[in-house]
């Protein structure tokens, strides 16, 4: 209703919700053009911010199961995690909080099932590309097939992934 109000802030930053259905729509086509489809994972590896939001949007919009990755994880931790939820693909931030997280992107994009890493900022990793690129390839994805996906969904559908504390053992993914 309206599409010029505020929608999401960030210090200085602020995206309109036409803004924001923009950015939803084109991660949400890029992720098609990636091959992913309805029930598969897509991990995030990122703070809260808008991307993070834009990524969980976009990820759910289409029937996939958005797990988000804790950036204060470990590889170890963020290891077991893509291991078990098998995501199909990882969205990451370069770095965050001064942490450089090249080294972790390298192996986590490798693990079995991964088929395509895109970063935002400038990661190192093999394997990777940038974000840009990664939103390029979903500009030739149509309008109609955009609408079948979203449309394939229910209330009901699984959406996300979460991992509980472990406290008997191994955190456990748990589907909401």
């Amino acid at each position: 209703a309206t599409p010029n109000a505020v929608a999401l802030t960030l210090g200085e930053e602020r995206f309109s919700y036409a803004e924001l259905d923009h950015a939803v729509d084109r991660l949400a086509r890029a992720l098609l053009a990636a091959g992913v489809g309805k029930g598969d994972r897509v991990a995030t590896l990122q703070a809260p911010c808008p991307d993070f939001f834009i990524a969980y949007l976009a990820t759910v919009s289409i029937g996939a199961i958005w797990l988000g990755l804790n950036p204060r994880y470990r590889l170890a931790e963020l290891e077991r995690a893509m291991r078990d939820a098998r995501p199909r693909v990882l969205l990451a931030r370069a770095s965050l909080g001064g942490r450089d997280f090249s080294s972790e992107i390298a192996t986590l994009a490798a693990l079995p099932g991964v088929e395509a890493t895109a970063c935002w900022g400038v990661c190192t990793a093999d394997r990777t590309v940038p974000m840009a690129a990664f939103l390029a390839a979903g500009e030739g994805v149509p309008e109609d097939r955009l609408a079948e996906a979203r449309a394939a969904c229910t209330g009901s559908d699984p959406c996300l992934m979460v991992y509980t504390s472990g406290s008997t053992g191994e955190p456990k993914g748990a589907l909401l």
